[in-house]
């Protein structure tokens, strides 16, 4: 039907526009904050965007996933990192 010619359509030109956001990939050093080393690396094809929240809330698309901002985000003022003080307090507070 017609959207499945607009899905051809659009992969012909963007051949990643359906890939999801959130994807498990063998080269990133990155692991899920809960299960750290017990599951492939998990990363954000396209990086987050925070501006305000210093991607420490769900508004981050990284901190919702429970991963670690990575190379891809283009955030402001960043503080979901390997080794960020800010982001081991709401951790703590949780358990």
């Amino acid at each position: 039907g017609i959207r499945k010619s607009a899905v051809e359509a659009t992969l012909e030109r963007n051949p990643n526009a359906f890939r999801p956001k959130i994807a498990p990939t063998l080269s990133n050093k990155r692991f899920r904050t809960e299960e750290a080393g017990n599951n492939p690396a998990i990363k954000h094809n396209k990086g987050c965007h925070c501006k305000k929240s210093g991607c420490l809330k769900k508004y981050c698309e990284c901190f919702q996933a429970g991963i670690l901002c990575s190379d891809n985000c283009k955030c402001n003022d960043c503080r979901n990192f390997l080794g960020s003080r800010q982001r081991e307090l709401p951790l703590q507070a949780a358990t």
